[in-house]
């Protein structure tokens, strides 16, 4: 089988689909399938190890629209020139299946006319819903999707495939009536979050020899902190030395002015994007990780820390991969709301409270088995490529 994998974020991109898209191209590849790239043109950083699979780069422009992406710079690739490379790697490579992921980039379009030209099977991950946290945004984002977003995936007569119920649900009223989509959860590379040093971490980010609460993520309104800080007071009241360390960019600064406010911004700790390589040293030096605290599901780095072996606090439903209960794991730190308290109180026990932490622990272990496991998450992608081929 021959798949043409296409993402207009991909590594040295650090975004969850860029990060996931890249291991299921190499788990593929592995597995005996023939897997080439498509992405937009970016620099490879010193810390990116080169991927194994071919990666075929169209130039584009990044373009920053201000609050409604969330300070998000989009790379724009649209245009005849990048239709007639893609046309070309599709006709060259000979693909069964084109798998786009990101129903909301402008690449996925052009594949997908391009699939429709080249008679290709095509398949596309929702990675997001979309939404916005403000009625204006949201409601242009709504008027953009219908008018623009929809037709235009709609040309390749595409598979879809949702990786949690937030996308599920929102694939299934807006891009995907006629059709059911599959739910896949991403998978993580656990071995990859495996053997990290905490010793590295503190030296190289000046973390001191206190105890560190990791919130992992970049800081937008819809993983914006504030509940975690709200939490913070009553945390530091049981372990004043702790110290809360946020690795991303910071693009919404509401929980910086609520400490400020509450007093205890010298508790908190920002450093900005990382190398993703560098993610398992800070995980290796923390005791516990939260940034899933708005009920929009879980992030892949919510993933990745549980698989790391550090227990997480999170406010998810139990439902939030349909089929699969969340509390049937018991020992899972999944809140039903935001409360701070809520948070306060689950993260003192994970750090105080040895049982808790080792329960915590496994049942992380056995939902990362049991759900992300990279092979079983790429066996059901082949399955839903063989569908889609017939």
């Amino acid at each position: 089988m021959r798949v043409l994998m296409i993402n207009a974020l991909y590594p040295p991109d650090r975004t969850g689909s860029a990060i996931f898209s890249d291991q299921l191209a190499r788990c593929l590849q592995e597995d005996g399938v023939d897997v080439e790239v498509v992405s937009t043109s970016r620099v490879l950083e010193d810390d990116v190890e080169p991927s194994p699979v071919l990666v075929h780069r169209l130039p584009a422009r990044q373009v920053s629209v201000g609050r409604i992406a969330w300070d998000y710079s989009i790379p724009i690739a649209l245009g005849f020139s990048n239709l007639r490379r893609l046309r070309s790697i599709i006709r060259s490579f000979d693909p069964d299946v084109i798998h786009c992921h990101g129903q909301i980039f402008d690449l996925t379009w052009l594949a997908s006319l391009a699939a429709r030209l080249e008679s290709r099977k095509l398949v596309v991950t929702v990675h997001t819903a979309i939404w916005h946290e403000r009625f204006l945004p949201r409601f242009v984002l709504r008027v953009f999707e219908a008018l623009v977003i929809n037709p235009l995936v709609k040309l390749g007569r595409p598979t879809f495939i949702a990786v949690d119920k937030w996308t599920f649900n929102d694939a299934k009223r807006r891009i995907a009536r006629k059709q059911t989509p599959q739910v896949i959860p991403v998978s993580i590379d656990a071995k990859s979050l495996l053997g990290g040093d905490a010793t590295t971490a503190r030296e190289k980010y000046v973390l001191g020899t206190g105890p560190i609460l990791l919130s992992l993520g970049h800081v937008i309104a819809l993983r914006n902190r504030v509940a975690l800080v709200e939490a913070l007071p009553r945390v530091l009241e049981r372990i004043p030395n702790l110290m809360l360390v946020v690795v991303g960019d910071v693009r919404d600064r509401e929980f910086l002015e609520r400490a400020t406010q509450l007093r205890i911004e010298k508790s908190i700790l920002c450093l900005g994007s990382v190398p993703h390589s560098d993610i398992k040293h800070l995980l290796a030096a923390s005791l516990v990780e939260a940034h899933d605290l708005q009920g929009l599901g879980l992030g892949i780095t919510t993933v990745e820390a549980m698989a790391s072996g550090v227990p997480i606090v999170a406010f998810a439903t139990d439902d939030n991969y349909p089929g699969i209960s969340l509390r049937s794991f018991d020992g899972l730190n999944f809140l039903d709301d935001g409360d701070p308290k809520k948070i306060a109180e689950a993260v003192i026990s994970l750090t105080q409270n040895p049982e808790a932490r080792d329960r915590a622990i496994q049942a992380q272990r056995n939902l990362i088995s049991e759900v992300f496991d990279q092979q079983a998450v790429m066996r059901r992608h082949l399955d839903i490529y063989r569908s889609a081929i017939g």
